[in-house]
Parts: structure tokens; sequence; C-alpha cells
């Protein structure tokens, strides 16, 4: 029985190993291009499942986990497609989240909870959410310091205390002439003919041809803007997500959910 163990535990460490790589190699695409090959997902799928499968097979579990693993796919498919359709982040992180559904029914490997009912991707989820939460938290912080040095917010820019809201926490005020420098934003303003008015608080899912037309719409706004007068300009950055769903696989496996654990366990 000793020896089942410990291959079955040394199979969830090659699991582990696998499924961090692969994130490894897409945080990295990410974080260069915002972009991430389908292949490097595939690839993950390919060498992952046959360790789930041998790990399974060592451990010859009940009904029970046959059940789990159903449900954190379907969890896994479900929070992905939320965020993606909701505009909260893009395909590749919900392709991530699915794609770890998959790969990973397991527990973390220090103390798991015992007699707890916890689908693995609930407790990543989690994670990754926490840790998005402190990027908002760094935007709002920032805003204020902003606020506290200049005496304006939203001075020459009109729009809803929701969008307002919105940007606040998902963006900051840039420096228009600095625009055609950065890389990876979105322009949070637009102009209606007569004033400046905060774009749409939640990002729209584009296909190819639409986001061929985003892209010379933000080149014409960057003109337009550069000839306004303003100085400053409300812009999205666009976070790698994927490294947040790496950190988020990485506290899992090593602390779990503490913040699930809690309501769950």
């Amino acid at each position: 029985m000793s020896v089942i163990i410990s291959l079955s535990f040394l199979f969830q460490l090659l699991l582990i190993i696998v499924n961090i790589s692969f994130l490894v190699i897409a945080s990295i695409e990410d974080w260069k291009y915002r972009e991430i090959q389908d292949r490097i997902w595939l690839y993950m799928l390919l060498f992952s499942l046959p360790l789930v499968a041998i790990k399974i097979v060592l451990d010859k579990p009940t009904i029970i986990f046959y059940v789990y693993y159903g449900l954190n796919v379907f969890f896994g498919i479900m929070f992905g497609l939320v965020m993606f359709y909701t505009g909260a982040w893009g395909g590749a992180d919900s392709k991530a989240i699915i794609v770890l559904s998959i790969t990973y029914p397991f527990l973390q490997i220090i103390n798991p909870p015992s007699n707890c009912f916890m689908p693995a991707i609930l407790g990543i989820s989690i994670n990754f959410l926490i840790f998005f939460l402190s990027l908002v938290i760094a935007f709002a912080v920032y805003n204020v310091l902003f606020f506290v040095r200049h005496k304006e917010l939203f001075q020459g820019v009109d729009g809803s205390i929701i969008k307002k809201i919105g940007v606040f926490i998902s963006g900051y005020k840039e420096k228009i002439d600095l625009l055609k420098q950065k890389k990876f934003f979105d322009i949070a303003e637009e102009y209606d003919g007569n004033k400046w008015i905060l774009s749409s608080a939640f990002s729209k899912v584009l296909d190819e041809e639409e986001e061929k037309e985003y892209i010379e719409k933000e080149k014409e706004l960057i003109s337009l803007l550069e000839k306004s007068g303003k100085k400053y300009v409300w812009i999205k950055p666009q976070p790698p997500g994927i490294l947040f769903v790496l950190l988020a696989f990485l506290s899992y496996i090593l602390f779990g959910s503490p913040v699930l654990e809690k309501l769950l366990c």
C-alpha cells in the first residue's frame, strides 16, 4: 500500500510540474504579445491526461471522485465562459481555466482538507479573483494619489457613476503624448461629436473583423486626442491574465483556498 501511495504522489507531482510548465510558457507569451497559441493548451492536455489517468488507476477512487471530477470540469467551463462573455478577461484566460479543470481535479499537496467537497477549480478560481482584486486595489490607490496631486479625476469627460467606478478600478489617467509609446491598453473615452464621454464599463467580445475595426478606431482616437487640447485620458491596461492564473494555481497547490475552505469545509 505504501508503494501505491508513493507512486500516486509522484504522479501528482509530475502532473503539477507539467501544468506549471505550460502555464509558465503561456504566461511568457501573454506578457510579450497578449496572445497565446491554442496549441499550448492542446499540448497541456496531451501531456497531463495520461498522468491523471495513471493517478486515478493507482488511487482506485470511488464513484464520488468521478462525480467530483465532472463537477470540476463543469465549474471550470462555467467560470471561464462567464468571465469571457462579461468582458472580464480574454479567451486565453478562459481556456486556461477550462483546461486546468480537466488536467488537475485533485486537492492541494500540503495539508489537503479531509471530508471536504471542494472542486479544485473553484479553489483556483477564488485564488485568481483574490490576485485580481489586488490589481483593482492598485488602480484605486493610484487614482486616489492622482486626485490628491491634480485635484481632479473626471474633468473634461462625462459618464455615469457606473462608468466612473468601472474605470476608477480598472484603469488610470495617462498623458496623451505618451500613448503612442505604450502597448496593450484600451482608451476608455470616446468623442460623441460634442464632448468626451467614458466608454462602456464592460468590454465587448469582438470577432476578428471587429478587432481590426477597433484597432483602427483606437488610432483615430489617439489622433483626435492629440488635437483636442486635453492633457490626460482614461485608459484601461490589458493585464497578462495567464500570469494571475499561474499564481492562483501555485497558491492552490501549496495552500489550497482558505476562503473557500471556510465556506465549504
